[in-house]
């Protein structure tokens, strides 16, 4: 079985955006189907959780109960912070000492900005904790990000820098065999 951390826009997309249930209930029956099966289980970061349930409130259309069976149905495990917290402490303090990104910045930016993407590194630091991998919509500058200066820090580069395998939806239901909808 592998564990899947999900991020809040891969959420989205498959609730509202790209894969929602009305449209695509093939593919999540799959998804359902390999959980019982016990091939994957989803779980997010306590921040996470509180991210998406805030984003969810900000948009017309995008109800939470939605959120809710989606978080039922699919049994994700909410991992609270009191697990990952240290982890994302040194997560965060290792990428503000090694990466090009931070180099150029004074501290109290350098700072600001590793808070300001702290949801996405929780779940990377409950990947590391839980021996699990991301599953993101988010896109990289595929770029090795403790050797070159990148835009700005993505989270399949991060992945990629803590060796976790990162997938998109695409990725898991290649992984998973879905082919049909």
């Amino acid at each position: 079985m592998i564990r899947v951390c999900l991020d809040t826009n891969a959420i989205i997309d498959i609730c509202y955006r790209y894969y929602p249930i009305e449209i695509f209930k093939t593919i999540w029956d799959s998804l359902l189907n390999s959980i019982s099966a016990g091939l994957i289980k989803f779980v997010v970061s306590e921040d996470i959780r509180q991210e998406i349930y805030g984003r969810v409130a900000l948009f017309d259309g995008y109800s939470p109960i939605v959120l809710d069976d989606f978080f039922k149905s699919f049994n994700i495990e909410v991992i609270r912070k009191t697990t990952y917290q240290t982890q994302l402490l040194y997560l965060q303090n290792q990428m503000i000492e090694e990466l090009p990104f931070f180099q150029n910045m004074k501290v109290e930016r350098r700072l600001k900005k590793v808070n300001g993407i702290s949801n996405d590194l929780s779940n990377i630091a409950v990947a590391i904790s839980k021996n699990a991998c991301v599953l993101t919509s988010e896109q990289g500058f595929n770029k090795d990000i403790s050797k070159e200066l990148v835009g700005d820090i993505k989270i399949p580069d991060t992945c990629k820098y803590k060796s976790i395998i990162c997938y998109t939806w695409l990725d898991l239901f290649n992984y998973l065999g879905i082919n049909k909808i």
